[in-house]
């Protein structure tokens, strides 16, 4: 690959010429040898991650119709991207639930799990669901959004009959749909 500085016959140039393809990258022309493909079965995994790169460009595109959407994503861009890519970026991460405190859990009704819940984006809720030793449900609900605006907390609102082999599952999904889960048990 070169680039080409300072020719008024190649400035601002884009396409094929024989073997070379011309570009204009960041304004900077950008001149590279045509990529040839060789004829290969994909493997699964490669089908995969086309179908979900396929369904992650679709959900950009729909998105962005909205006005409203498209300014939340273009306030992430960086340099050289676009609203388009912050949006699929989103769709192609899953959120990342980074923490769960059980510190103040003690099974009583109304104890606090803290939630440590990431996104590239936006986390849009988090699910919290409390088993019991023999894996049947006590109770489920939505953590709430912290104070600080970072955080998110659950309280409980039954009591746990038995806390040792209990456990805590975390439910964090984003504004595409992703999800990601955590589960922890009690000792």
């Amino acid at each position: 690959m070169a680039y080409v500085k300072d020719n008024v016959l190649t400035e601002g140039i884009s396409g094929k010429l024989g073997p070379m393809v011309f570009r204009v990258v960041h304004g900077k022309t950008v001149i590279a040898k045509k990529a040839v493909l060789k004829e290969r079965e994909d493997s699964e995994a490669q089908k995969k991650t086309r179908r979900r790169f396929l369904k992650g460009s679709q959900y950009a595109k729909k998105i962005l119709q909205d006005p409203i959407m498209k300014q939340a994503y273009a306030l992430r861009t960086k340099p050289g991207q676009s609203p388009y890519n912050v949006a699929l970026a989103d769709y192609m991460n899953v959120p990342e639930i980074e923490a769960v405190d059980l510190s103040t859990f003690n099974g009583t009704k109304g104890s606090k799990v803290g939630l440590q819940v990431v996104d590239d984006h936006q986390v849009l809720e988090v699910k919290v669901a409390i088993y019991d030793p023999q894996g049947g449900l006590v109770e489920e609900g939505m953590a709430a959004l912290a104070d600080n605006g970072v955080d998110w907390v659950y309280t409980t609102q039954k009591a746990l009959a038995t806390v040792s082999g209990s456990s805590v599952v975390v439910q964090a999904s984003d504004l595409p749909g992703n999800v990601a889960e955590r589960a922890e048990v009690l000792s």
